[in-house]
């Protein structure tokens, strides 16, 4: 079974699965907040836009970042997140939208591309990044599902897109679920939980210590949603850290207050 792991490279804590099949394609790695050259509490590698930091420093933690796992930092686009089921695709003249010059693409949640000469990056803290791969037809996706995208299939979305619009079949997809927010900490109440269940995600459901208050595996969910889309359970790694749990790693909306920074999802096909 697959499983992700942590290494250092030129300063970043990068997160990497051990699947040989998504190494040997990509370009890729899961950001953590160490490495960069934001201060205070964006400390140190902020890759969000808007989060208050300098847009110098944001740029510079792109390159440290993009240096490190291989990819050039003006060839990443990343969207605007809304907390949607919107995949946007890309190309490479959409390279560098957002960060290095402006955007036009609509606001989403995930990217889609065939295209080598882009890179696709998403935000994170707390909500759960979701990495897709097709090596037989090449196809690469990104999503960022909160909550919200995971309750609706937003994962299932990514692998439906993938199948419908580019030919791929469910068992050659790879899927890496990144670190988020852990059922230790993602505690909400009855509404959200009742949300979960309609979804027929009972498993992903716990009890809280509080009256209607209830636990949800956000990563369980998304799991679930990938087997469900027919990816076959040894093509799946599910990342065991919790970002709350884990702040002097990772920024956490929970954990660290609204006005922390982001990590952020970027991959590229190999050339």
């Amino acid at each position: 079974m697959n499983k992700m792991y942590f290494e250092e490279i030129n300063g970043c804590v990068i997160g990497k699965t051990t699947d040989e099949i998504i190494n040997n394609n990509l370009n890729y790695g899961f950001s953590t907040r160490i490495g960069g050259v934001s201060i205070y509490h964006l400390s140190s590698l902020n890759l969000g836009v808007g989060r208050g930091d300098d847009i110098d420093n944001v740029k510079e933690n792109y390159r440290i970042f993009c240096s490190a796992i291989g990819i050039k930092a003006d060839s990443v686009t990343v969207p605007k997140q809304i907390h949607s089921d919107i995949i946007v695709k890309v190309t490479q003249k959409d390279k560098g939208k957002r960060i290095f010059r402006n955007t036009d693409l609509p606001d989403c949640d995930g990217f889609i591309t065939t295209d080598k000469n882009v890179a696709l990056g998403i935000f994170y803290a707390d909500c759960t990044p979701v990495l897709l791969y097709d090596n037989i037809k090449n196809v690469l996706c990104v999503l960022h599902c909160g909550w919200r995208g995971t309750v609706r299939g937003f994962a299932e979305t990514g692998v439906i897109t993938m199948i419908n619009d580019y030919g791929c079949r469910p068992k050659n997809i790879h899927a890496v679920i990144g670190p988020c927010i852990g059922p230790c900490h993602f505690e909400v109440g009855g509404e959200v939980a009742l949300e979960f269940r309609r979804a027929s995600l009972e498993k992903c459901i716990k009890n809280g210590e509080k009256a209607e208050k209830y636990y949800i595996d956000l990563k369980k969910a998304n799991r679930e949603y990938l087997l469900f889309a027919g990816i076959e359970k040894d093509n799946i790694t599910v990342s065991e850290e919790c970002t709350v749990c884990n702040t002097h790693k990772y920024f956490s909306h929970r954990g660290c207050g609204e006005n922390t920074g982001r990590m952020a999802m970027i991959a590229q096909l190999k050339k």
